[in-house]
């Protein structure tokens, strides 16, 4: 089988996390930057192989063979093990034999699973700032390089490093694991803000072409739905301190509740949309400019039926991804931007503004009562937010005002307020996807 960048780009997005989850439990979270150097080299030493034999017929079982025997090999380096056995999780790493065993034990199919519920959960584990955390999760969880996040996060690749390194810090004592039961659901709601905030990143217009986006949401999914199918974590490498029968009688607790299938609907149900979501040149298309025969109605479908677990879970509390997921599925089960229940869709974005008033939230409600035609309600909705001094929010009140005068049919104070949108700072991209929205609702 031939070798190509894209075949080995998919490859190491998917496979890099799972390796590097391995070898940061091998080798503990103090030594992260080792793990990380042992998961590149055990790639370029695929590159390098694969160029030269092609790629083999199971590439993935290759690159965890290859990470393995390179973790053996380093641990064989006296000077180099007391270190490693110090921060290890994992046992018995002194004598040759045991060393070996205990690798092979670590490597082990159920293991690589469970490490990489541990990485998802330790990198969600402390609170950092978005901007802080999300270069270690798109690099951990996404498998993407310091140059890729910065041309993603639109920032020079040594802030990157300089972010990175500030997350690995503030991680470095925290536990590598899931937490007890009694933690449990405060951490699995990280978890969802963390993989919330990277599927974001993926569905953002910062990445130069559809498969980056593409991969990046990808990534968040496969680690959401990790989370759903994560029953071998409670077996015997979670309770390794057990005899065996007192790990079958054990009660198995769970990774996953309503808000994980409302999430996973929410992401489907985005997914779907993104193959129509940007034009040649990487610009947003907005959501009544989308030709939806480009739709995945497959993903639309996963996204329905997601939703429909969410629901079964919890009837009696709405939640944020549970609402986020309703409005995106009338959206999704439109015919056309025309036919979209407006009523319903304004109906989730009130009680959403209930549970988070924040200004973008309450934004998106404007817009969803100005499409109910309720003009006065909706500028008047628009006055009483208020922008904390804060440019962006300024920019994007002005953006919406802009786009309610254009609902109104009045084009020239809708090119106004948006003039005045990119004068507080609105970015070109943004300010562009406006004036075409203005442009296409003048009558020809």
């Amino acid at each position: 089988m031939n070798l190509n960048s894209n075949t080995f780009s998919t490859l190491y997005i998917e496979n890099s996390p799972k390796i590097l989850a391995t070898l940061i439990r091998l080798v503990g979270t103090a030594n992260t930057a080792l793990a990380e150097d042992l998961t590149q080299d055990t790639f370029q030493r695929a590159m390098t192989h694969w160029q030269a034999s092609g790629l083999p017929s199971k590439p993935e079982a290759w690159l965890m063979l290859t990470a393995k025997r390179a973790a053996i090999d380093y641990l064989r380096q006296s000077n180099t093990r007391q270190r490693i056995t110090e921060y290890s999780l994992a046992p018995n790493l002194q004598s040759e034999w045991s060393r070996v065993y205990a690798v092979e034990q670590v490597f082990s199919e159920e293991a690589i699973e469970d490490d990489q519920l541990r990485l998802l959960f330790w990198v969600s584990s402390t609170d950092l700032p978005d901007n802080i955390r999300l270069p270690l999760v798109l690099k951990s969880l996404g498998g993407m390089s310091v140059e890729a996040i910065a041309r993603a996060l639109l920032v020079n690749p040594e802030t990157i490093k300089k972010r990175l390194s500030r997350s690995k810090t503030l991680l470095s004592t925290a536990a590598y694991e899931i937490p007890a039961n009694n933690a449990l659901h405060a951490a699995i709601s990280k978890v969802h803000q963390c993989l919330y905030l990277m599927f974001n990143e993926g569905l953002s217009a910062h990445h130069p072409n559809h498969q980056n986006r593409r991969d990046i949401c990808l990534s968040a999914m496969r680690f959401l739905q990790l989370t759903l199918t994560s029953s071998t974590y409670f077996g015997a490498s979670y309770h390794c301190d057990l005899p065996k029968e007192d790990v079958a009688k054990r009660k198995t607790p769970s990774l996953f509740n309503a808000d994980t299938y409302a999430l996973l609907a929410l992401m489907h149900l985005h997914l779907a949309r993104l193959p129509a979501r940007f034009d040649e040149n990487g610009l947003a298309i907005e959501l009544n400019l989308q030709d939806r025969h480009l739709w995945d109605i497959r993903e639309v479908k996963h996204g329905a039926f997601c939703l429909g677990r969410a629901l079964n879970m919890n009837r009696d509390k709405a939640s944020e991804y549970l609402l986020e997921a309703l409005i995106s599925f009338e959206h999704s089960r439109a015919s056309s931007f025309e036919k979209t229940d407006w009523s319903v869709i304004e109906q989730h974005y009130a009680l959403l503004s209930e549970i988070n008033p924040s200004p973008l939230v309450r934004l998106n409600h404007v817009i969803s009562v100005g499409h109910t035609k309720k003009y006065t309600q909706a500028f008047t909705l628009l006055e009483a937010i208020d922008n904390k001094k804060n440019t962006h929010i300024t920019q994007r009140i002005l953006a919406t005002k802009a786009y309610l005068y254009m609902l109104t049919g009045k084009v020239i104070l809708a090119n106004k307020f948006a003039a005045l949108a990119k004068k507080e700072g609105l970015a070109d991209r943004d300010y562009a996807c406006l004036i075409r929205q203005i442009n296409a609702a003048q009558p020809a």
